[in-house]
Order: C-alpha cells, then sequence, then structure tokens
C-alpha cells in the first residue's frame, strides 16, 4: 500500500498545478471566444473532474526522470480538454441522454444541446493547438503526440469504442471479446495516449513505448472492469451487458488482479520512480469510485 499512498500524493501535488495551468489557457481564449462558448468551456473543465488523465501524462514523464514544466503541464491540459470534450458529447441526448455528471447538470442541460456539441467540438480543437504550440518540445516528437493522440481518440479508437458500445444495446448475444473491444478502445486507449504523450515529451524510445503501452493498457482495461465490479447489482437490475454480467463476478475479480499485476511488473525496471504508476494500478483496483 505504500505505492498507493505515493500515487495519491503525486496526485494531490499536481491537481492545483493542473488547475492553475486550464485556467491560464481559458484566459488565453477569452478575448476571442464567444461569451457563451466561453462559459460552457469553463463550466465543463470545471465540474469536479478527477484530472487523472493529465495526472497520468505528468507520470509519464516522470517515470522516465522528467520533473513537471510549463510544457508538460500545456500537454496535460491537451488530455484534459480531449477527455471533457468525450465526456460532453458522451451525455447528450443522442447518446447516453445524462442529465447529470459528477452531481452537476450536464454541458447540455445547463446550457443547450447545439451550445453542448459546439462546447465539445472546441475543447477538442484547441487540444491540438495546446500541444502545437507548446515550447520545449522538439517538433518531431509534437507530431508524434498528435499522431498517439488522433489514433486513440478517433474511428479505431475512442469513437469506435462508443459506436460498438451503442451496437451492443440491441446485440442478441454478447461475448467476453465485445465487451473487451469497448473498454480497450473506449477507455484504455485514452488512458494509454494520456501516459504515452507525457513519456514523448521525456524523450521516450521504442521500449519505454512498448512498456507504458502495455502497462496502459492493463490499466485501462482494469479501470473500467473495476466500475463494472462497483455498478454490479445496479446493472444486474437494470440488464445492463457488463464484464462481470458476462463473464461472471469471480471471473471478472481474477482477470482484474491479472491486469493490474501486468501493468505493475513490466514498469519494474524504472523502478523507484515507477512507483507512482503502480501507485495508479493499485488505485484502479482498491477505489470505491
Amino acid at each position: 500500500m505504500v505505492i498507493l499512498e505515493k500515487f495519491k500524493a503525486y496526485w494531490k501535488k499536481s491537481c492545483p498545478k493542473i488547475d492553475g495551468k486550464i485556467h491560464a489557457e481559458l484566459r488565453g481564449l477569452k478575448p476571442y471566444t464567444p461569451k457563451r462558448l466561453y462559459s460552457a468551456m469553463e463550466y465543463a473543465l470545471f465540474t469536479g473532474g478527477k484530472r487523472l488523465r493529465p495526472v497520468l501524462c505528468l507520470a509519464g514523464a516522470y517515470v522516465l526522470g522528467k520533473e513537471v514544466t510549463p510544457a508538460l503541464l500545456r500537454l496535460a491540459c491537451s488530455v484534459e480538454f480531449v477527455h471533457t470534450y468525450s465526456l460532453i458529447h458522451d451525455d447528450l441526448p443522442a447518446l447516453d441522454n445524462d442529465d447529470y455528471r459528477r452531481g452537476k447538470l450536464t454541458c447540455h442541460k445547463k446550457f443547450d444541446e447545439a451550445t453542448a456539441v459546439l462546447t465539445g467540438d472546441a475543447l477538442l480543437t484547441h487540444a491540438f493547438e495546446l500541444i502545437t504550440g507548446t515550447k520545449g518540445v522538439p517538433a518531431e516528437r509534437k507530431v508524434w503526440i498528435v499522431n498517439e493522440l488522433v489514433r486513440a481518440i478517433g474511428a479505431g479508437g475512442m469513437i469506435g469504442g462508443q459506436v460498438v458500445d451503442l451496437e451492443l444495446i440491441t446485440k442478441k448475444k454478447v461475448l467476453e471479446k465485445h465487451i473487451h473491444y469497448v473498454y480497450r478502445h473506449k477507455t484504455a486507449d485514452l488512458i494509454r495516449a494520456s501516459i504515452i504523450t507525457g513519456a514523448i515529451a521525456a524523450g521516450a524510445e521504442a521500449d519505454d513505448i512498448k512498456r507504458l503501452s502495455i502497462y496502459a493498457e492493463n490499466v485501462g482495461l482494469a479501470f473500467q472492469v473495476q466500475d463494472d465490479l462497483l455498478d454490479y447489482n445496479e446493472d444486474v437490475k437494470a440488464k445492463r451487458v457488463t464484464y462481470p454480467v458476462v463473464a461472471g463476478l469471480n471471473k471478472t475479480k481474477d482477470d482484474l488482479g491479472i491486469m493490474v499485476g501486468n501493468a505493475k511488473r513490466v514498469i519494474k525496471k524504472y523502478l523507484p520512480r515507477a512507483d507512482v504508476l503502480q501507485g495508479f494500478a493499485e488505485f484502479v483496483i482498491n477505489r470505491d469510485r
């Protein structure tokens, strides 16, 4: 549990820096952004998010020996902008049709549906401006980061996972492989891109990317599976198709342990600086929400 506390301490220390940088980046947009759009962007970015993905971006650099810099914070913000865009769009009536997120009105309920769509679009677009305008990172590495992020959130990544997730609602027979596909792409791909973004900025080589990718894919899947375990009784009552509903509770718990074990093991070579990412793996399996 020592490494779990290491992650929590790193998380707690990083969040104020990330929030401050997000505020600063938003202020830079204010002079030329329509007031309603600016208000919606600010509202969506500050509705109580845990900032896990930008923290993982910083941790992806930390594991390779790089401390937090203004450049890394800007890249971490880009990841949070992308994540927030995805939540806004997920909440829309055409998709999950949610009225509340984290106890607050969703963007389309606070404003309106058209504003929510455009707010998500604006956040996603600006995320790439944040990356390309980051100083202190070589141009070829910024291109690499953009390519990784585009693959993570595009048709073969997060958006593809969302589409298949919608298809599962009407699918007659859902198998583990179908759910695995959704979880890998809808959740794990952006977690991987978050970590890899920080690692690339820190000078990662091919072997680092390979190890951190294996880590991220395992911990990303585990993150969603743990969500399923926490919601199991509710999902059964609502007849939702989730991993434990299809695979069974015992197998799901076993698989969760294997995922977390694989994640921690593949980055052992980076100890002691692997402690934050190993601690995140412990956090995933021990969290109650």
